[in-house]
């Protein structure tokens, strides 16, 4: 009996994380440029002046859009981010100068600083990551903490491609957003995609949408260093 519910277990934390690569692939698949990365990633620099002023109606190439955002998101002092399609959501916390995450969905919690990972199923207790584990659902989680610099939140702030258009605006985090949006062709659907952007290019939400799916990043926080702790 406890290798069915294990079993159970560990395939939902697969359906789960399946979910969650979706939140990254989907974006990622309008990027027909180089992949896209993390600001801070990025040693280019562009003068603010450079940057096309947002307003209802222009349009930004890509390229320089992206080149903007970069400039404008390098080297936060951290920031925290909400992800969701459909049923599935998974919270994220980044302290990027410590290279420290969190990682919370319906499967389990995760925290990598540096290169050492704890994970902790749902229900459960914490224990130090190990993907070669016996117990299967340490052993997904463990992988999956491994890998988690790939699921930063800020990648899908630089997944653009194309041409953008201003159309419309909102709020976020108390600030004003243009809403820069985008279309291309992929595998005979069209995904739509969406940069929430203040004035200074921080981008604060992106959504990406085909035919009958849709996938949103928000952040909640932005440049505030988040509480990541070693689990006790």
């Amino acid at each position: 009996m406890h290798s069915v519910i294990m079993n159970g277990v560990s395939m939902r934390i697969t359906r789960l994380a399946a979910g969650g690569a979706l939140l990254s692939v989907l974006i990622l698949a309008g990027c027909s440029g180089p992949a896209a990365s993390t600001p801070e990633s990025d040693d280019d620099t562009v003068s603010k002046s450079e940057c096309p002023v947002l307003e209802e109606g222009i349009s930004v190439e890509a390229s320089a859009f992206v080149a903007c955002v970069k400039d404008a998101m390098r080297n936060p002092a951290g920031y925290a981010a909400t992800a969701a399609t459909g049923g599935y959501e998974k919270k994220t916390k980044v302290n990027p100068s410590e290279k420290a995450y969190q990682q919370d969905d319906p499967a389990g919690s995760i925290v990598a600083i540096g290169d050492k990972t704890w994970v902790k199923p749902a229900g459960g207790a914490w224990v130090q990551g190990d993907p070669g584990a016996s117990d299967e659902t340490i052993a997904t989680l463990s992988g999956l903490a491994a890998g988690i610099a790939s699921e930063d939140p800020l990648i899908r702030t630089t997944a653009a491609t194309g041409t953008l258009t201003v159309k419309g605006t909102d709020e976020m985090l108390g600030q004003k957003v243009f809403s820069l949006i985008g279309s291309r062709e992929h595998e005979g659907d069209t995904i739509t995609t969406v940069f929430q952007t203040t004035a200074d290019y921080i981008v604060l939400g992106t959504s990406a949408t085909t035919s009958d799916v849709t996938v949103t990043m928000e952040l909640t926080e932005w440049d505030k260093k988040q509480d990541i702790q070693p689990p006790q």
